[in-house]
């Protein structure tokens, strides 16, 4: 036990890295139809939502003379995946970076690595998902930095990437400038300049969403697309659903969509299989940071957390966004530990921490297109036995710890 408490930080780094990789291929496949054609979208037939990255990608093909292809595609989205993965392990390294106990953020770090969220990253890769955690935790960053204006310009780019960004980064950046304002000792705070960080991706996605509407005809529009996308073989077989769903406005997915939202929230096998992750990480939240439960700072904490969640308003890929819930968890754990420090913990945690990891280990995550995961029980089990021994020996020494600090107090007592 002398060994790991010397080594633990080391131990620990291999472990969640190891246990990180285990799970993406729990689930990784090949971009589908619908996460290609995303690379092929652009502006020109005029304004569109998500339209940036494929005009990025239309005029650097055209500059540079290639063609968009399947495995150029393929390349694209593994450097956007890998940019996400460093981007968590950057966010990952800040937060422990700190003083304080990191026994909390460890069982923390174990439950992301091994949870659906991670499953369905791997799953819906070449998806833009990457793309908008990559830009919020760069956006964060800058705005812990007192760089609220280049957070809010890079948040207003972001939103035209996916309007996703608008539920996923925009909370994120509202609590990394309220707690970065809340930091400054001495010196004037800046309330306009913080506002602008979370505010302008507001504004700009309104006034896409208005000039979409205003300069380009629905049907038109949705015709175009279609036509491109035929053009290109590799998305031909979807082209046409792709370019109604891309060309339907969101107040038309929302009056579809919404009468289901509390049945999303409830759906059984996508409950079962998120909860444990979101109920761990929420739990270690409260503990390593001491926030009183359903205080103003708590309920606060859990809008943020939980607003990924609204996109089930207006989208029907439920156990997609559900997983969100637990990467928010864990960047707002990311910047409480930026801001605030990690508290000493009433060892709260460890109620939580080794059921949500078993759990997350051995359920099943409802994937897209009728696929499954990945390995079986057993071998489940033994990929991932460093991350549940390693888990079990922090309890043990926590526990072995907590008893002596009780015996030296009873002993000064007598």
């Amino acid at each position: 036990m002398a060994f790991f408490h010397k080594h633990r930080s080391a131990i620990a780094t291999v472990i969640v890295i190891w246990t990180f990789a285990v799970t993406i291929c729990r689930g990784i496949r090949l971009p589908n139809d619908f996460a290609e054609a995303h690379w092929l979208l652009d502006y020109r037939f005029g304004p569109v939502r998500r339209g940036l990255l494929g005009s990025l990608c239309s005029v650097s093909s055209s500059l540079l003379g290639f063609s968009m292809t399947s495995n150029l595609i393929v390349c694209l989205a593994a450097l956007a995946f890998g940019g996400m993965c460093l981007s968590f392990a950057y966010a990952s390294a800040r937060m422990l970076r700190g003083s304080g106990e990191r026994a909390p953020l460890w069982a923390l770090l174990l439950i992301v690595a091994s949870s659906p969220f991670v499953v369905m990253s791997g799953h819906a890769f070449g998806y833009l998902d990457s793309l908008v955690y990559l830009l919020a935790v760069a956006s964060v960053a800058l705005v812990l930095r007192g760089k609220p204006m280049a957070a809010g310009a890079l948040s207003s780019i972001s939103v035209l990437v996916h309007e996703a960004y608008l539920v996923i980064g925009v909370p994120l950046v509202f609590l990394g400038a309220v707690h970065a304002l809340l930091k400054v000792q001495d010196g004037e705070r800046r309330y306009a300049t913080s506002l602008f960080s979370f505010g302008a991706p507001v504004v700009v996605f309104v006034a896409l969403i208005i000039l979409q509407d205003v300069t380009v005809d629905a049907s038109t529009l949705r015709a175009q697309i279609a036509e491109r996308l035929h053009s290109f073989d590799f998305v031909r077989m979807g082209a046409d659903k792709i370019a109604t769903w891309h060309t339907t406005s969101l107040a038309e997915y929302y009056l579809r969509e919404s009468h289901l939202f509390s049945e999303r929230l409830q759906y059984p096998s996508i409950f079962t299989s998120i909860a444990p992750a979101v109920v761990g990480v929420v739990t270690i939240l409260h503990s390593a940071f001491r926030i009183r439960s359903f205080s103003f700072f708590s309920l606060t904490l859990l809008g943020v957390v939980g607003a990924p969640l609204a996109m089930h308003l207006v989208a029907w890929d439920t156990a997609r966004i559900s997983t969100f819930v637990i990467a928010s968890g864990f960047l707002s754990a990311w910047i409480l530990a930026e801001c605030r420090g990690v508290q000493s913990s009433h060892n709260l945690y460890l109620l939580i921490a080794l059921p949500a990891l078993v759990l997350n280990v051995f359920g099943a995550v409802p994937l897209m297109d009728d696929e499954v995961e990945r390995f079986s029980a057993l071998v489940r089990l033994a990929l991932y036995s460093p991350a549940i021994v390693f888990v079990v020996a922090l309890i043990v020494q926590d526990v072995k710890v907590d008893a002596l600090r009780e015996f030296r107090v009873d002993d000064r007592s007598t």
